[in-house]
């Protein structure tokens, strides 16, 4: 996804299926054992443009794509992920 100029639309019917895709996605990351932590990698590199190592995300956040996370990073309770950030090494994130 690229940054066109154009008018946000957010009842677009394409709009809204990509939001769908990502609520899906993180439905299954919530519901996720902690300690599945090879499945937790996977989710998160389908949720994200790119994700670093040793990436801690707490749950229940919302996100949009694309978004790249950088290595040792922390994203905290409730953070919402705005489209086209990057988060760079060792950042954190707090709560909104």
């Amino acid at each position: 996804m690229q940054h066109t100029g154009d008018l946000y639309l957010p009842n677009a019917p394409e709009i809204l299926a990509q939001q769908l895709q990502c609520q899906e996605l993180l439905y299954d990351f919530n519901h996720i054992r902690p300690s599945d932590g090879e499945t937790r990698r996977n989710l998160l590199e389908q949720m994200f443009a790119k994700v670093g190592q040793n990436v801690y995300r707490d749950l229940s956040h919302q996100f949009n794509l694309p978004v790249t996370i950088g290595e040792n990073c922390w994203l905290g309770a409730n953070v919402t992920v705005l489209p086209g950030v990057t988060y760079h090494y060792r950042c954190r994130q707090p709560c909104n």
